[in-house]
């Protein structure tokens, strides 16, 4: 049975201790629930929050860098310039948050729900996005230098591509691709090998021909000259 902080009434934030307080009830962090609530400003450096019910709650300019956030639900969550530097955020329900100007630096959002997530001007250097889902998203001006978006949903198949190559521009890395194009210049090569040895094997049979050819030819010649046909 998950723990719930209970609406304060004269509409007080939430503290870090009161957290821990909430986390000390609930025994797992899958447990607890402070959906809806005011964490503006809130300090959770490198807490675990694993699994937690963090959906529609306000936590812009909070401190949760290297924080555990793996599977939490924080989708609708208000996260405006928070900061969340090397956060574990795999697999968790980021669909409708607002990152706008919020610090991503080497996060891991490894297989995250970003689907229609705002994230203009925030920052991702370095982030981890393999495999995430970016539908919707909206990425005006957000940096992503050294960002690994391997294998993330970027939409449909005729504007996946034109996505892709926008924001490989921007600094984005795509390793499928890469991979791709490594095989594709591999092929190619051994084509041109396989397509040279022919044509060598080829000029070498010609050659074999013709100089059968002109060997019977020169003793046949010979034959004749010592043996004269009479007429």
């Amino acid at each position: 049975m998950t723990v719930q902080q209970q609406a304060n009434t004269e509409g007080a934030a939430v503290t870090r201790t009161d957290l821990m307080h909430l986390l000390q009830e609930a025994g797992r962090p899958e447990q607890l629930d402070v959906s809806g609530q005011d964490l503006r400003g809130i300090d959770l450096m490198n807490c675990n929050l694993e699994g937690a019910n963090l959906s529609q709650a306000r936590v812009c300019e909070a401190n949760l860098c290297g924080a555990r956030l793996s599977k939490a639900d924080l989708h609708g969550a208000d996260l405006r310039g928070t900061y969340l530097c090397w956060a574990d955020l795999r697999g968790a329900n980021l669909s409708e948050a607002d990152l706008r100007e919020a610090d991503l630096v080497w996060a891991d959002l490894h297989e995250a729900d970003l689907r229609g997530v705002k994230l203009e001007r925030a920052t991702l250097y370095g982030a981890s996005l393999g495999r995430a889902d970016l539908r919707g998203a909206l990425l005006d001006k957000t940096d992503l230098r050294g960002a690994d978006l391997s294998w993330a949903c970027l939409g449909g198949a005729n504007t996946c591509e034109r996505t892709r190559s926008h924001l490989r521009r921007r600094g984005a890395i795509f390793r499928e691709k890469t991979t791709v194009i490594v095989a594709d210049r591999f092929s190619e090569k051994v084509g041109r090998y396989a397509l040279g040895f022919g044509f060598g094997l080829l000029c070498m049979n010609v050659v074999g021909f013709l100089m059968v050819v002109g060997v019977r030819f020169i003793f046949t010649h010979r034959w004749l000259n010592r043996h004269p046909v009479d007429h």
